[in-house]
């Protein structure tokens, strides 16, 4: 736990302090640099699904005979193994590639629509982003494509987008679900809101019938039905907690949204990106809910829940007022580093973390 105070206490220094010769964009790229190095050298023991990842690798890079895995792994993920593995055995140098991959679509991501890039490193460490890079490889290979998908889209790049979002369906199937945020509207209205919550309390009455017809048209899900861990009408606090917390980030963003909504400072850009920020956070919230009914659904929220990165330097920047500022920014780093430690005090083996090793305790 030593190792990630002082990672904590770095990056709130970089943070709130100003250096001579090295400028904001500099310190950002030195935090995702060690962020990025972390996760690409750590033991094959941090992260739940590492060692599941680590033979997966083994096996094809061995091979390259990838055929008996199709049925339990998406072929984009078997592909990219196979690809890598003709020209290393290295399972870290896998990793750098694939993590290089993420992070930096998280790195552009942030860079683009965040008005403080440090902060949103901090929330990307602290809210659990960086412990599911080490843990859903897949699952965050997914996100990383949807985020690159969104930035084309802000760019009306249709050709790209389409290659991100199958990208993102090869890596992983459940992904499917995150195409609904490309079409989100960029506006703030209560009636949005009501329909997708109508949406969303539907999905929650007829939620078992729906998960049967989906297994029927795709068996891959059925393992999960057949799960412990993902249990139909199993209510977990940690989904609580986390619905909790969306719901609290939410209402503060639109509060903040609609008291500066004729400020100058915001321009038709600028309200567009708060409200599709502020909209992704909303279907964040509804997904949740309706993990309430199967915890399995949780990971469907990834790419929505991303969105808070932005959100919250966002909403700090909205604020005139340069106490108003500081004292915003102070409570979103103490509810933060609050989080990780009750996360990792308390459940220490929800991304396996802590404490951190690296490939050397693995000799």
């Amino acid at each position: 736990m030593l190792l990630y105070l002082f990672i904590i206490l770095i990056m709130v220094i970089l943070t709130i302090t100003k250096l001579e010769g090295i400028d904001k964009e500099k310190k950002f790229i030195f935090g995702m640099f060690v962020l990025w190095f972390m996760a690409t050298v750590r033991s094959i023991y941090i992260g739940n699904d590492t060692i599941a990842y680590y033979e997966i690798w083994d096996d094809i890079s061995s091979n390259h005979n990838y055929s008996a895995l199709i049925g339990r792994f998406e072929r984009g993920y078997l592909w990219l193994n196979n690809i890598i593995g003709y020209f290393t055995q290295n399972f870290h140098v896998f990793l750098g590639i694939v993590n290089f991959i993420i992070y930096y679509s998280y790195y552009r991501f942030i860079k683009t629509y965040s008005n403080n890039s440090m902060l949103s490193l901090i929330i990307f460490f602290l809210l659990g982003t960086w412990g599911q890079t080490l843990n859903t490889i897949r699952l965050q290979l997914a996100v990383s494509m949807f985020l690159n998908a969104y930035y084309y889209k802000n760019h009306n790049k249709k050709i790209r987008v389409a290659i991100c979002v199958l990208l993102a369906i090869l890596f992983q199937r459940i992904s499917v679900v995150y195409i609904t945020g490309l079409f989100l509207p960029k506006k703030v209205k209560g009636k949005i809101y009501i329909f997708i919550a109508s949406i969303g309390a539907l999905f929650f009455i007829f939620l078992p019938q729906i998960i049967l017809m989906v297994v029927q048209i795709v068996p891959y899900f059925s393992t999960y039905l057949n799960s412990d861990i993902y249990i139909l009408g199993e209510v977990k606090m940690a989904v609580v907690l986390q619905l909790l917390m969306e719901l609290m980030v939410f209402l503060c963003a639109f509060k903040i949204y609609k008291y500066k909504y004729h400020c100058k400072r915001f321009t038709k850009e600028v309200k567009e990106n708060f409200a599709i920020q502020i909209n992704m956070i909303f279907v964040s919230i509804m997904v949740m809910f309706l993990s309430l009914r199967f915890n399995l659904l949780d990971r469907c929220s990834y790419f929505f829940w991303d969105f808070v990165i932005l959100l919250l330097p966002n909403m700090v920047w909205a604020l005139s007022l340069k106490s108003n500022k500081t004292i915003l920014k102070g409570a979103i780093i103490a509810g933060c580093v609050a989080y990780f430690a009750v996360i990792n005090i308390f459940r220490p083996n929800w991304n396996h973390i802590y404490p951190y090793m690296t490939f050397f305790s693995d000799l």
